[in-house]
């Protein structure tokens, strides 16, 4: 990791922070922390930074104030197909730096580190909730904020405070000041849960669906959990981030609510993951899609079998970044499940992946 104080773009002047691609997202809140500074990054602290978390999109719990970690992006150095290590900027090779800013990990080169902005140090308030429906399912509420007093998050929930104690619902409530983001976020995200035991899937929910079909989508949400999948929701807003200057899918800037379904592997029954898996393409997410025609879902936690793929995860840009990755790897070196260019090969049942 490398701390940059004056980083100079076409698009951003101020400081960075650079790191490496096996540089975990724990790590680098602690080294901006260290140098005054806050990252977007991820609410799981050991996905890696430069990975494919910020070349899917990125988001996280500072997302709706800074944007998509994508959006912090400013150079990526990587290794293309022909062994060259490249700088990719919007200065330099610009078509490769908005394909890796959004178009997927794994796929246009091995990206071997990427610059970020730093933003100010800010104090935070957080706010976590948990109660349970007698008998039947656990919910949790988290919420950040910068600057502020206890009081001001506290308002935020006492309407559903009120209502749990009329229902005499039992809850568990805490807020707390800190005096840096990273304090509450160790506060709050820490330890966290292993997710990548799962089968998951996942929808963006545009505020219009919130405004106007709320019924139908907590119609939809009471279908999911009585499935027995656990349904995540992530209140962000990204509208007000520049969009022409990365690849990831528009939809996002549309976006109210990133929603992640899903339900742990059973390591005893494998045959009841399969009918998990089809269980959620064929009949869970179609009821979150019905929601939202010609939507997307978010790249990095979608369900590997979407069957119209290249619109949910890519939107408009698909064409684009396939041209993209021709320039970049012709003999298509590069390949990943659901990635662009992945529809030119066949993975077989004996595991052998032949092209078409």
């Amino acid at each position: 990791m490398e701390y940059l104080s004056e980083y100079n773009s076409p698009s951003y002047t101020g400081p960075a922070i650079k790191v490496g691609a096996g540089v975990l997202i724990y790590d680098a809140y602690k080294f901006a922390d260290a140098n005054n500074g806050i990252i977007v990054g991820g609410n799981y602290p050991t996905v890696a930074l430069a990975g494919g978390y910020t070349q899917g999109g990125g988001h996280g719990p500072l997302a709706s104030k800074y944007g998509l970690a994508v959006d912090q992006a400013l150079e990526w150095e990587v290794v293309t197909a022909d062994g060259k290590l490249l700088t990719a900027s919007l200065a330099e090779n610009p078509n490769l730096y908005w394909t890796l800013s959004g178009g997927g990990g794994g796929t246009y080169g091995v990206v071997v580190s990427t610059t970020v902005k730093l933003h100010p140090q800010e104090a935070a308030v957080a706010a976590g909730m948990s109660f349970a429906v007698p008998s039947t399912y656990l919910y949790g509420h988290r919420r950040f904020l910068g600057s502020g007093k206890n009081q001001e998050i506290d308002k935020l929930f006492e309407p559903t405070i009120s209502q749990l104690n009329k229902t005499g619902i039992p809850y568990q409530y805490r807020s707390q000041s800190f005096s840096t983001w990273l304090q509450s976020y160790e506060a709050f995200n820490l330890p966290s849960a292993y997710v990548s035991n799962g089968i998951i899937g996942s929808r963006l929910i545009p505020r219009s669906v919130v405004d106007e079909q709320i019924e139908d989508f907590i119609s939809a949400l009471q279908t999911i959990v009585q499935h027995n999948f656990i349904a995540v929701g992530n209140s962000i807003n990204v509208s007000a981030q520049n969009s022409s200057n990365v690849a990831v899918n528009p939809y996002w800037r549309q976006t109210i609510v990133h929603l992640s379904i899903g339900t742990f592997f059973n390591y005893q029954d494998f045959a009841s993951n399969l009918q998990n898996q089809d269980l959620m393409t064929n009949t869970l997410i179609p009821l979150l899609a019905e929601l939202t025609p010609n939507g997307a879902a978010y790249l990095n936690e979608a369900d590997f079998q979407q069957p119209d793929w290249k619109w949910v995860f890519y939107g408009p840009n698909y064409g684009q970044l396939d041209e993209i990755k021709s320039q970049y790897d012709p003999l298509d070196v590069f390949y990943a499940l659901g990635a662009v260019g992945s529809d030119l090969w066949e993975q077989r049942k004996d595991g052998r992946l032949c092209r078409l």
